[in-house]
Parts: C-alpha cells; sequence; structure tokens
C-alpha cells in the first residue's frame, strides 16, 4: 500500500517535472510558443476575464479594446493570434492594467526551478500595480483621432479626453523608465492639441499655458522638431490674441531655423512672416521686404513636393498662400492680397475646412476695406455656415468686426448687411463654452 502511494507520487512528480515551468509554478496550462514561453495571446484573455468591472461582471474583448484604444477586432486577434503583441510598452501596460505577472508575457527573466510555489501565490494573493500605466502606443493613436476630430470638424467637446490623457501620462511618467522620452514626447503633444482647441476658442491665455509647457517638455528632451512646432503654434497664439510677447519667441524660432526639418522650418517661416507683418503694421513700419523674403523661403520648402506631417503640423502651399494674403491684408495691401489669396470654398467636406473658410473672411475683409462692399457680404456670408459647424471662436470674431466694419460703411442700411449679422447671431444662441482644461 505504502509503496504504491509512492509510487503514485513519484509519477506526479515526473509529470509535474514535464510541464512548463509555468504550470509547474501554479499558472494555467497555456500553450507554449516558439520560444518556450506561455503564449502571450491565452495569457491576456485568461486574466482579462478575471479583471472585474465596477458592476461585478468581467471585463469583455470591447472593454479591453476602449482601454487599449484599438478595435474589438485587434483585440480579438491579439488573444488568438498574438498580433499586436510585438510591443514591450504594450506588454507593460496589459501586465499593468490586468495584473498580469510580467514573467507570463515575458517581462522577467524565465524562471528556474526554484520559483514561487502555488502554495506561497495563495498565501500572498496575485500581483497588483496600484500605480496608473499608460499604453504609448495606445495614447499616439488616441491623439490622432482627437486631431482628426479637431481638423473635420472640432475637438471643443473632447479637451476632458485630452485632459485625462494628460493626467494619466503625467502619473506614469515616474515609473515610465525605458519609456520616459515617449511619454514625455506625447505629453507635449497632447498639451499642443488643447493649446490649439483652445486657440481656435479665444482662450488665449489657457492655450498659452499649454504651450508653455509644450515648449518646455521640448526643451527637456532636446527635441528641436517638437520645439519648432510648439514655437509655432505658441507664435499663432500670440497673433490671434494680439499680444506683442510673441517677438521674443519670433527670435528664438529664427534661432532655430536651420536646424529643423523642412515642414518644420516652412511652417515657422510662415507664422514668422504673419506676426512680423502685423508687428510692423502696429509700428507704423513698412517691412514687406523681410516679411516676403519668410514667405518666398516657405514656398521654395514646400514646392520640393509633399512633406509628412511633424508632429501633428501641416503645411502645404495653399497654407503659405492664405498666409501671404493675410500678411499683406494687416500691411494695407488688399490688392495684392486679392491676387495670391485662393478661392476655395469654405464648405468642401474634403480638405482643411477651417483653412478654406480663413481664406474667404481674408477675402471678405479685402474687398471691405477696398470698398466693395457687396462682395464682401457675399463671401462673408458664404464662410459663416462652415465657421459655426467648426465653432471656430476665433473665425467668428472676425466675421463680427468684419460686420460691424459693414455695418459703418456707406452699405451698412443694406439689407444683405442685416442678413449676414442674422446669420452670425442665429445659430450660436445657446451654445457652452469651451471646457478648460
Amino acid at each position: 500500500m505504502q509503496q504504491a502511494a509512492e509510487g503514485a507520487a513519484r509519477e506526479e512528480r515526473a509529470r509535474a517535472a514535464s510541464c512548463p515551468w509555468w504550470v509547474q509554478q501554479g499558472y494555467p496550462p497555456f500553450e507554449e510558443d516558439e520560444a518556450g514561453w506561455p503564449h502571450a495571446g491565452q495569457v491576456v484573455r485568461y486574466f482579462r476575464q478575471r479583471k472585474r468591472r465596477p458592476d461585478g461582471k468581467c471585463w469583455t474583448q470591447a472593454d479591453l479594446a476602449r482601454a487599449l484604444g484599438i478595435s474589438e477586432r485587434a483585440v480579438r486577434n491579439m488573444e488568438e493570434r498574438k498580433e499586436g503583441l510585438d510591443s514591450i510598452s504594450r506588454r507593460r501596460f496589459l501586465a499593468e492594467t490586468l495584473a498580469i505577472p510580467p514573467v507570463l508575457l515575458g517581462l522577467a527573466e524565465m524562471p528556474g526551478s526554484g520559483g514561487v510555489s502555488a502554495a506561497l501565490r495563495e498565501q500572498v494573493g496575485p500581483a497588483v500595480i496600484t500605480r496608473r500605466a499608460v499604453d504609448p502606443e495606445a495614447a499616439a493613436q488616441r491623439l490622432e483621432a482627437l486631431y482628426h476630430t479637431h481638423w473635420r470638424q472640432t475637438a471643443v467637446a473632447r479637451l476632458a479626453e485630452a485632459k485625462q490623457m494628460m493626467s494619466m501620462l503625467y502619473e506614469a511618467l515616474p515609473w515610465a523608465r525605458s519609456d520616459q522620452p515617449k511619454l514625455a514626447s506625447l505629453l507635449a503633444q497632447y498639451h499642443l492639441l488643447s493649446g490649439e482647441v483652445l486657440r481656435d476658442q479665444q482662450c488665449f491665455q489657457e492655450a498659452e499655458e499649454h504651450f508653455a509647457k509644450a515648449v518646455r517638455w521640448a526643451q527637456h528632451l532636446d527635441d528641436v522638431a517638437l520645439l519648432g512646432v510648439a514655437l509655432e503654434r505658441r507664435i499663432t497664439n500670440w497673433y490671434d490674441a494680439h499680444d506683442l510677447r510673441g517677438s521674443r519667441d519670433a527670435e528664438e524660432a529664427r534661432s532655430l531655423l536651420r536646424r529643423l526639418p523642412p515642414l518644420v522650418q516652412a511652417g515657422l517661416l510662415i507664422r514668422l512672416g504673419v506676426f512680423e507683418a502685423w508687428v510692423a503694421a502696429q509700428q507704423g513700419k513698412v517691412a514687406w521686404s523681410s516679411v516676403a523674403r519668410c514667405f518666398d523661403q516657405a514656398m521654395t520648402l514646400l514646392s520640393h513636393g509633399s512633406l509628412e506631417p511633424v508632429y501633428h503640423l501641416r503645411v502645404d502651399l495653399t497654407r503659405c498662400l492664405v498666409d501671404r494674403g493675410a500678411a499683406l491684408i494687416g500691411m494695407g495691401w488688399n490688392k495684392e492680397a486679392l491676387a495670391v489669396l485662393p478661392a476655395e470654398s469654405p464648405t468642401e467636406e474634403t480638405g482643411p475646412r477651417r483653412q478654406h473658410a480663413y481664406a474667404a473672411i481674408l477675402m471678405a475683409q479685402a474687398y471691405a476695406n477696398l470698398g466693395q462692399y457687396e462682395m464682401s457680404v457675399m463671401l462673408a456670408q458664404e464662410a459663416i455656415p462652415a465657421v459655426q459647424q467648426l465653432q471656430s471662436a476665433v473665425n467668428l470674431a472676425r466675421l463680427k468686426c468684419l460686420t460691424d466694419q459693414l455695418a459703418a460703411s456707406p452699405f451698412g442700411s443694406a439689407p444683405e448687411v442685416a442678413r449676414l449679422r442674422a446669420l452670425l447671431a442665429g445659430p450660436r444662441r445657446g451654445k457652452p463654452g469651451p471646457q478648460s482644461v
């Protein structure tokens, strides 16, 4: 009897010794991959099904998809075929979010025979990491989606989402180690997005706070391209706020130009041209030669072909022409502005609608300055629907100033001007203001 028991125990030990190391340590019998590790997708599925939502139900694939910022199908492929698990940062995020022991995802050395026993694991409980984790890939995808929303319409309603992500990034940074530069860069880019949305809403002081943080992060990372983009956005904010403090950023931007990628260099040159034209007009100076050089250099850079966006900065030849027109109008050269401004409809569903609407407003302004009021009113009316749909407060303010100018002109009593004022006033009633970030 005793001999039979001893024989059975030996067989049990032999079977245990032949099992994968994770089974020996008390983990489920996941399939073994080609490298001798447990199947990562099965590990994710096992621990996902054991994570509880506030209502007590286990996490679904849809829940994990929302946490990662990917599709439910992508999660299914991850769990079944290990797709999307080649990123160390994503594996870390999954380990921290789902309380997966890091060793099961290859994030720690493969244990030997002296691993923690199942009995001891039952005593201490599962390893739970309480700090908030951030998956850089998911954060980047969410940033891209937010920018797409802003370009196509407006991201005002999603500022709280950007704020939440920035809070998570700030919490995760001290623990990120090798991912710190990537998370810090993402944090700077979220500040740029928030500042851009707030600038478009005329919340210039709040926007400046975000742009200042983006500049500091870019300097901390010694990322000259990111710094160039941050300065371009910040100078734009100073220009729209009619604030001469942008002159300091303009000087710093000029010192960086030769070190920047072509697209960022072109974007900064365009912004410098517009800002310096406005400064010259405020000071009663004529500085078109230096302003024109900025735009000419930008045109040369952009004429070499389509350049990929850098840190979500989009610059093209049309943008250069629009801003050149703005600079000319600012200096009182309205006929010259009309000669360069592109006549594109702001109601087009494709392309940069905010840019098209801005071009239409500039043309309307130039015609009003030249006394061609009927043409001015017609162009302003065309721009209103797009601007209202975009909820662009900065462009609505431009239209309102133009309307006041038209109302004070000899054409002021015309029904077209009254109609323009009615179109501007009607759709905006009861609209909530932007959320602060």
